[in-house]
């Protein structure tokens, strides 16, 4: 679900967008202040079938099915239910993924397309990533997450820009609404969706960009 409309009142037109691809309605539009359950179901996914659904993109938050189903694709809406519209971009992850492993896929693609100007972005984000990837493939030692947890506490507004903000945002909602399943890594429980095929899409190419 991708969201269109004039700066800052977003106020007009959602254009929707099944992240998934395959029920065969890619695209269509519905009136801004439509609830995400109204609009997934218009886009072909229903939040039930869902996880977790992710609003704002990969510098936003994952809400709990049962929370963003009953909010209004709105600025002030999101905001009070801890989310924001952020790139204007929606996602309902299914049940069949692991959303600490998408999460750690998608921190490890910012890590490593940072500008690597600051501490946040060249240690914190770095950090933070890999944690998060040995908490999601197994190979995690629960004496990491105090250092997890400081990262995460520390990297906020130290930046000089906002992509520390967002990726920290970004994971800090992941281990809330997955809490369930961070429990079970961090006892050590083999991942069932670590042979899927990722969801979450990325650039083909996730390898470190060469301007800097």
């Amino acid at each position: 679900l991708a969201w269109q409309g004039p700066t800052p009142a977003f106020a007009d037109i959602a254009a929707q967008f099944d992240a998934a691809a395959k029920r065969g309605k890619p695209l269509s539009e519905t009136a801004a202040a439509s609830r995400k359950r109204e609009a997934l179901a218009e886009a072909g996914a229903a939040a039930a079938e869902a996880a977790a659904i992710l609003v704002g993109g990969y510098a936003g938050s994952w809400l709990t099915t049962e929370r963003a189903a009953g909010t209004s694709l709105s600025s002030a809406a999101l905001r009070a239910a801890g989310g924001a519209l952020g790139a204007g971009v929606v996602i309902a992850l299914p049940q069949e993924h692991c959303g600490i492993l998408e999460t750690a896929r998608v921190a490890a693609y910012l890590a490593a397309h940072s500008a690597a100007q600051c501490g946040p972005c060249a240690n914190g984000l770095p950090a933070i990533a890999g944690a998060l990837r040995r908490l999601a493939v197994g190979r995690w030692n629960d004496r990491a997450w105090p250092a997890l947890r400081d990262w995460l506490s520390i990297v906020p507004g130290r930046g000089a820009c906002g992509l520390p903000d967002g990726a920290v945002a970004f994971v800090r909602s992941a281990l809330a609404v997955f809490a369930v399943d961070v429990a079970a890594h961090r006892r050590g429980r083999p991942c069932t969706a670590a042979a899927n095929r990722p969801f979450l899409p990325l650039p083909p190419s996730a390898a470190a960009p060469t301007w800097r």
